[in-house]
């Protein structure tokens, strides 16, 4: 097959034979030249996939989800909650995480359910500790000032604001959600779920710390990550360890770490097996 044929087929997305391809079942093609070049071809929904979950991270649920859960919030007050732009909160008729979930595997879906009851969760506590703050002040609220003094005692900051807007009359549920804004941290898999391939290369000089850092790595990756050593390299090769002193001398023992892939991938020499397909 020729390589324009085989781009062309990663364009539509498709398999030798006709058949569709998702982004998830296959990967694309290695292309094979007679001078020993080898070349991958991606299909484009696997590249568009791969954007997706390496680029999606919770504050962009938090903050996706806080667009529909305010739904009724005029757009620039939701804007200005959020920390956002009003282009945002309209975008997608006002649902872009429904708008996200509809492009991504049901894998990824979970997560993200899991993202949102862990923030829906921790936003009705405190709205939970809102009320019950503001019960033991009550007492105060026909005097502003003794309710400032009595408010001043309340350790937490955040929430003595969220006080003060309940003395108000005012709604509380978007400064609690606002105050449950997460980092930039993307969404992890759990094991044996779609995963992206993440290498962690360890490189400096002897006993400066790679071993341990790769270790640490592999501590938290809950079994979903193997370790590769040089010097274990060598050994398995019988290949001696030269010092810094000889000839062709290396820079160093180097620990790598690669985070294992959901299913091993094909030995077909045509086509390569997705390293996210579960």
């Amino acid at each position: 097959m020729r390589v324009d044929e085989l781009v062309a087929l990663t364009e539509s997305n498709t398999l030798p034979g006709g058949l569709p391809a998702t982004g998830t079942d296959a990967e694309g093609f290695v292309l094979r030249f007679a001078s020993g070049l080898r070349a991958k071809a991606k299909l484009s929904e696997y590249v568009r996939l791969h954007k997706v979950l390496t680029g999606v991270t919770e504050r962009d649920i938090w903050r996706g989800h806080g667009i529909q859960r305010f739904a009724g919030v005029p757009a620039g007050e939701l804007a200005k909650g959020l920390g956002c732009a009003v282009t945002e909160v309209e975008a997608d008729g006002g649902k872009p995480l429904d708008a996200l979930l509809e492009q991504v595997p049901d894998e990824f879906d979970a997560w993200v359910r899991e993202v949102i009851t862990r923030l829906e969760t921790a936003a009705a506590d405190r709205e939970r500790a809102v009320d019950e703050a503001y019960a033991a002040l009550a007492h105060l609220a026909g005097d502003r000032a003794a309710f400032a003094r009595a408010a001043a005692d309340v350790t937490d900051r955040a929430l003595r604001a969220l006080l003060f807007l309940r003395l108000d009359g005012r709604r509380t549920d978007l400064l609690v959600w606002r105050q449950l804004r997460p980092g930039h941290r993307p969404l992890r898999p759990r094991r044996g779920e779609l995963t992206v391939p993440v290498v962690h290369l360890m490189t400096g000089l002897p006993a400066s710390g790679k071993t341990t850092a790769a270790r640490a790595l592999q501590a938290a990756a809950e079994g979903r990550m193997r370790r590769v050593n040089l010097d274990d390299l060598r050994a398995m090769l019988d290949v001696p360890h030269r010092s810094a002193a000889g000839p062709t001398s290396t820079s160093g023992p180097c620990s790598a770490s690669r985070t294992r892939r959901s299913a091993p991938p094909s030995t077909t020499a045509s086509t390569s097996s997705s390293t996210t397909r579960t």
